[in-house]
This record gives C-alpha cells, structure tokens and sequence, in this order.
C-alpha cells in the first residue's frame, strides 16, 4: 500500500467455499500465510477463496485464491497371515494402517468359515479365541476413515487339527478258548472333539484273539476281548 506499511495491512478471507475454512490468517510484511482446510464434504476441483485486503484508512481491494481440492483417499490396510491350535487364542496385528486423514474405525467385515471368537479393536489388532474348526479361514476386516470411506482387508487364519489322546487300559487277560468278557481297553480326549463322540478301533489284533462290541462311553473305552484255541 501506498500508505499502509505492508505488514500493517488487514487481511480477511471474505467467501470461503462450502466445506473449507482458512483460519489463522498472518500478515509477515506483507507475506500472507494461513492454515487452509478441506472438510469432506469440500468440493472436488478448483475452488475460489476470495480474499480482502484494507488498509489504515478502510480502503479495500481484493483477490481471488484458487484452492484446488483432491478427493478423499481410501485407508491403506494389510494383515499378514496366522496360524493358531485349534480352541487356542492369539492376536494379529496389521502390518499397515494408514489414511491421508485418520482411521475412525476398524470392524470385523466377514469371518467366513471360521466359527470361533473375533474381534477388532480400535488399533485394527485382531483378536482371535475358541479358534474352529480346523482348516484355512479367510476373515475380513474394515478401516473406516473420518471422511467414512473404507478400505476391507482379508488374511488367512489357519486353524490346526490338534491329534486325539488314546491311554491303554490296564493289562487284559483271557484263557485259551474261554468265552469273550468286556473290559475297558482305553481312555481317549480331544481339545475340539468332546470324548464320546471319539471314534475307536482296533487297528491291530495278534491272530487268535477277538476285540467285539467296542463302546465309547464319555472317553471311557470297552469292549468283549475273546482268545480262541
């Protein structure tokens, strides 16, 4: 200004579009800097910030800012993939989780095969217990950002089939061409199988002697043994 010292001018930013602000407007002798925000619901392009400029004895003249707005960004989300004991817990945590912005929250999306317990909490750790049933699972987890769009991103759980227990009865003994008698033969569990349900068989029996009528009742195994002549 002619008569204004540079750095004593008023500056205002006088029509602010839709969805923008431009605050903590600064005068540095005659250098204008200020902090200039898009909201999400800014307008996509160029947008015009007008602003003024008065001097010392309330005269004004103006000029036009071109602001260009970019849309909004998804979130960034990988996981890596986990392996658990089938009826174990354990915990994945993303190996990226970035925005342009902020990541407003995490949700699980999909836990498709997978009957077990999961969660996510708000730092996208997924948390994963009762894992069932055994195989390969693929779940799905959501990033949302503060503009509310979202990124899904999907890992392999891998559940482990973990091998039923069998513990021999006590020693059995039968006389030569006696009558078959029941006796228990063993104990069986599982961590995924309740131990009834468990299914027992005799895989190998010495020549001459029979094993009939084998019962699982509540892990506790019996069954009629018979040696021939």
């Amino acid at each position: 200004d002619s008569e204004t010292a540079a750095g004593s001018l008023t500056v205002a930013a006088t029509t602010v579009p839709a969805g923008m602000t431009v605050t903590s407007i600064t005068n540095t002798n005659g250098t204008i800097t200020a902090t200039v925000t898009a909201a999400c619901n800014a307008i996509v392009g160029a947008n015009t910030v007008v602003l003024t400029v008065t001097d010392g004895n309330c005269a004004t003249n103006t000029a036009n800012l071109t602001v260009n707005v970019t849309a909004n960004t998804a979130p960034t989300l990988t996981y890596g993939n986990v392996s658990v004991n089938a009826g174990g817990s354990t915990t994945n945590s993303p190996t990226a989780a970035t925005d342009n912005g902020s990541i407003s929250s995490y949700s699980v999306q999909n836990q498709g095969t997978y009957t077990g317990t999961v969660t996510v909490n708000a730092s996208g750790v997924v948390s994963i217990s009762n894992a069932a049933p055994a195989g390969s699972h693929t779940l799905t987890i959501r990033a949302t950002d503060h503009c509310n769009i979202f990124t899904d991103a999907t890992f392999t759980l891998n559940v482990g089939n973990n091998n039923p227990t069998i513990t021999a009865g006590a020693t059995v003994s039968r006389q030569q061409g006696s009558i078959g008698t029941s006796a228990t033969i063993a104990t069986v569990n599982d961590s995924e199988t309740i131990p009834s349900s468990l299914t027992v068989t005799a895989t190998t029996v010495p020549t001459g002697i029979t094993i009939t009528g084998i019962t699982n009742t509540s892990g506790t195994v019996t069954a009629t043994i018979a040696a021939d002549c």
